[in-house]
């Protein structure tokens, strides 16, 4: 394999890495965990994603819809305690998943932006940030309920509380402010929203899948900046659960040591997306956290439902383990990332490498992550813009990823439905203000914080979903990617050998 030194754009070779890399070619089996630590029942029926009973998982096999491939057994990962948790969400026992009828009801933050900085589950710092510009975060502390505030029925471990958005009245066409105030884009979105209206933009949802998959490649090429020059860039496929699984690694310039791993999953609502979606990003990640970064060419819904797209992801965290230094990389400090629905897929995997054995994952990296398919939030019920990312948009990836809605309720599919949080890597999660995933990626980052998970939150003032990829609009994409490489930079470097 040949690498392309110095480039600035994707590179075009192809070609498959040796015989035996790969991780297997047939699907896992997925178990979700009782409240007394063992494995629930996840059958066909209510809220279900296909049979995962118990013994099935402890003989290493199922028979369940989403079955086939053997993995080990669930760890017991046993209670949560309430009383270690201060300054966040009560926290209880895991309990079974709703039905999928059954609403994730959550406070409305009030407007600015939140930094969260936990310690094993606990809150230990609080300053303010200066920004170049109003999409500066305010670092604050989760919270605490009060009192009198109605407490909605607890969902996998972690409750949260639902406030007022205020009147109809206060909100305006593109999205209400979370507190019920006027709308306040930052000035350059809105200087993007005037020139997607003035071109006749039309909604990704309005498309066909073709035409929508060649807008999303468009918009993020344009969007994206000038892509960076990095020391190599190398394009190849691994084997993989449905076939070649075409990868991309990017390597920076360095003097030669093994560098820690990033695998970095695009966004595109597990719909759309290529490899070329993420370059920028990737490049800057490579260059600004000083890792090898790896990107992965995962299977697209609707040719391929859940949960493809989360075993491809599987398979190539499994190769570069096993070929990280074949790349300059050091297999044993290794971080997941993604944006939106990649972000939706870094969760995923990490819950599904705790539970199921794998590769240590010392970070992930969650940019807007979809976490729960039955999310029934204010900031998915305010954003209604058509110009931009909105509630439309999400139900319309939703019904492409997923063969049943039932599937939505399975952990590997929407995180925060999972019964413990306990035992996964430190994590980074940035949300925007005027996005519909705002709420649910910030009590995912909460729930995080419950069960001793180090977590740090940043929301972007007057941001709009998908402001990351767009450092060439957008002067909070750079911070925001500069604040992402510092986090991986610092948790990857932490890694004891």
């Amino acid at each position: 394999m040949t690498p392309s030194s110095n480039s600035t754009g994707p590179s075009a070779s192809r070609t498959a890495p040796p015989k035996g890399s790969a991780a297997g070619n047939s699907r896992a089996s997925l178990s979700r965990r009782s409240g007394a630590g063992g494995i629930a029942s996840c059958g066909s029926g209510s809220g279900g994603a296909g049979s995962c009973d118990g013994e099935s998982v402890a003989s290493g096999t199922s028979s369940g819809a989403l079955g086939g491939r053997p993995w080990r057994r669930a760890r017991n990962r046993g209670r949560l305690s309430a009383a270690a948790i201060r300054g966040v969400s009560q926290c209880v026992d895991a309990i079974a998943p709703p039905s999928p009828d059954r609403t994730v009801p959550r406070r409305a933050e009030p407007a600015g932006a939140l930094r969260v900085r936990g310690t094993n589950g606990l809150v230990t710092s609080l300053h303010r940030v200066p920004g170049p510009q109003r999409c500066g975060r305010r670092r604050k502390l989760l919270p605490k309920r009060r009192p009198d505030a109605w407490t909605p029925p607890v969902v996998n471990g972690c409750a949260g509380e639902r406030l007022s958005a205020g009147p109809p009245s206060a909100r305006s066409s593109v999205s209400s402010a979370p507190s019920g105030g006027h709308v306040s884009l930052h000035p350059q979105v809105e200087t993007l929203r005037a020139r997607l209206v003035a071109a006749g933009t039309r909604p990704l949802y309005t498309l066909d899948l073709a035409e929508a998959r060649a807008a999303d490649l468009a918009a993020a090429r344009s969007a994206g900046g000038v892509p960076e020059p990095v020391g190599s860039v190398l394009d190849a496929e691994i084997p993989g659960p449905g076939g070649l699984l075409p990868v991309r690694v990017y390597r920076p310039e360095s003097d030669g040591r093994p560098l820690p791993v990033l695998c970095y999953f695009f966004g595109g609502g597990w719909t759309l997306g290529t490899l070329d979606t993420c370059d920028a990003i990737c490049r800057r990640l490579a260059n600004a956290a000083g890792c090898v970064v790896v990107t992965v060419g995962y299977r697209l819904a609707p040719e391929h439902k859940f949960p493809a797209a989360l075993y491809d992801c599987r398979a190539a965290v499994e190769w570069i383990t096993g070929h990280a230094d074949a790349h300059g990389g050091d297999g044993s400090r290794l971080a997941l990332g993604g944006d939106s629905a990649g972000a939706n897929l870094a969760a995923a995997l990490a819950l599904h490498l705790r539970d199921h054995g794998g590769p240590p994952i010392a970070a992930q990296l969650l940019v807007y992550p979809n976490t729960d398919h039955l999310a029934d939030t204010a900031s998915r019920r305010e954003n209604q813009d058509t110009v931009f990312f909105n509630h439309r948009s999400v139900d319309w990836y939703w019904r492409h990823y997923l063969a049943d809605p039932a599937h939505g309720a399975d952990p590997y599919a929407s995180p925060l439905r999972a019964g413990d949080l306990g035992g996964l890597p430190p994590a980074l999660v940035i949300t925007a203000e005027y996005d519909p995933l705002r709420d649910e990626g910030e009590q995912y980052a909460e729930c995080l914080a419950a069960a001793g998970v180090p977590v740090a939150l940043s929301r972007y003032d007057g941001m709009i979903h998908g402001f990351f990829a767009m450092p060439g609009e957008l002067d909070a994409a750079t911070t925001a990617q500069d604040e992402a490489a510092a986090f991986l930079a610092e948790r990857l470097a932490e890694v004891r050998v």
